[in-house]
């Protein structure tokens, strides 16, 4: 249980850091590519984490 906790944090965390970096670089030189990417990641990387880890910890 414990370790699943740390895997979905570092998950999270990794996933908010290619946004942050996504949006910068979105920011700059706009291209629907980059949009598109930066929405897949941050579904997979970062919202169905969210709810799992969520769910574990209520």
């Amino acid at each position: 249980m414990i370790i699943k906790v740390i895997m979905l944090l570092l998950l999270l965390m990794a996933g908010l850091s290619l946004i942050y970096q996504g949006t910068l670089h979105l920011l700059s030189q706009f291209f629907w590519g980059n949009f598109i990417e930066l929405l897949s990641i941050s579904i997979l990387m970062v919202f169905f984490p969210g709810i799992y880890l969520a769910n574990l910890i209520l």
